[in-house]
């Protein structure tokens, strides 16, 4: 069995994250227990570079989770950001 290098990287470097993307859209984009629409971000839990659909139908290439909160009933919220991907 080979020797791995001492150092070597097992996984691969994830790619650079886009600067800005055309459009984006947030599930909930409401709060689900007052439907207050002023949400304010708390943290970033994750963001993957992946490739799918939304449930809209629109392509995208990126998600982000991240945990809000409601400025009008206090609850705490984990929002999905889908970040469309651009039109060749």
């Amino acid at each position: 069995m080979a020797k791995r290098k001492r150092n070597q990287a097992t996984a691969s470097p994830q790619p650079p994250r886009p600067t800005s993307s055309a459009a984006i859209t947030q599930v909930p984009a409401s709060c689900p227990h007052c439907q207050a629409t002023d949400l304010t971000e708390l943290r970033v839990v994750a963001d993957r570079a992946l490739v799918g659909r939304t449930p809209a139908g629109d392509r995208y290439d990126r998600v982000t989770w991240s945990d809000q909160r409601c400025t009008g009933c206090g609850a705490s919220v984990r929002v999905r950001t889908y970040h469309h991907a651009e039109a060749h």
